[in-house]
């Protein structure tokens, strides 16, 4: 789960996440329109954009 209670958009490394395939359960852009899951890869370089004030919940395959 990643949070931003901020006021500006947040780009967000996780260095030590374990690169692979994830299923991203929630996000605040969408949320709006139902929950819908979907597929990502994620790893430690690639930035995940966090709106402000928003959240993104990912689960490891």
């Amino acid at each position: 789960m990643l949070l931003n209670f901020g006021t500006n958009q947040q780009n967000i490394r996780i260095s030590d996440i374990t690169s692979g395939e994830y299923v991203q359960w929630l996000d605040s852009k969408t949320i709006a329109a139902g929950p819908v899951s979907k597929q990502v890869k994620l790893n430690s370089s690639d930035p995940i954009v966090i709106g402000t004030k928003g959240y993104a919940v990912y689960v490891k395959n």
